[in-house]
């Protein structure tokens, strides 16, 4: 049951503060290939085979995070992940190990970007409002997640700039503990207000997903967008001056 104080005023702007901070901070990843390679000797594939090993958790946990938001309610899973966002963050800051770098920048920041991801905390936000308004609440997160992105970007250059990249990471790292305390402000609970959820079990919800034309078209659609976006998100920044 939520409490009476979370009301959907509440839960929103902490969900969009959620997906503000937990995106903002991973699209800035790619602002670090040049620095850090330069630095500590790696080449730029071995970056961004780390940051492909990100994208690619990320998109194979989030059913995993959905699963157990559904099970232990939204809290505890944004909470969790938002730890092992943070860990994976900090073994960027004191590495000079590939192999630890593929498994803090690629395993821990892609299951902790899944864990804290728009779609698990849209989903949050939409079970605190009837079904008339959740494209609203859709909208409006999908709108705070590309303002993180705007926000983050150059800031975390600045940092990068003025501090070293050592600094640029720790920035980030500290801005994603920030949605520790906000995760609290969400529902607990599980439950879709206003509707009755059916006891479906997650083999039938899998089944009825994969003979789903528009959930097929969708999937594909948003591979092709991120492999893209992934893309140029890594290298692009290298090119500016």
């Amino acid at each position: 049951v939520t409490s009476k104080w979370k009301t959907p005023a509440i839960v929103m702007v902490a969900g969009c503060l959620i997906c503000m901070i937990g995106f903002g901070v991973r699209s800035t990843f790619g602002l670090f290939l040049t620095p850090m390679t330069g630095a500590i000797g790696w080449d730029r594939e071995t970056y961004a085979l780390a940051i492909a090993i990100q994208n690619l958790l990320w998109g194979f946990m989030m059913p995993v995070a959905g699963i157990l938001a559904d099970r232990y309610g939204y809290v505890l899973v944004i909470m969790g992940g938002a730890v092992v966002y943070a860990l994976g963050i900090l073994g960027m800051a004191v590495t000079e190990s590939t192999t630890v770098l593929y498994l803090t920048a690629g395993v821990l920041t892609g299951a902790g970007v899944s864990f804290t991801a728009f779609t698990l905390i849209a989903t949050a936000m939409a079970r605190v409002v009837g079904p008339e308004k959740r494209s609203l609440v859709f909208g409006i997160g999908a709108a705070a997640t590309s303002f993180g992105q705007v926000l983050f970007s150059p800031i975390t250059q600045g940092f990068i700039d003025g501090y070293g990249w050592e600094s640029g990471l720790y920035f980030l790292l500290f801005s994603t503990l920030i949605i520790l305390p906000l995760a609290l402000l969400l529902p607990f609970s599980p439950s879709v207000q206003g509707e009755d959820e059916g006891g479906q079990t997650i083999p039938e919800a899998i089944r009825e997903a994969s003979q789903h034309r528009g959930y097929i078209l969708l999937t594909t659609g948003f591979f092709v967008c991120g492999f893209h976006v992934a893309f140029i998100g890594v290298h692009f920044p290298a090119y500016v001056t």
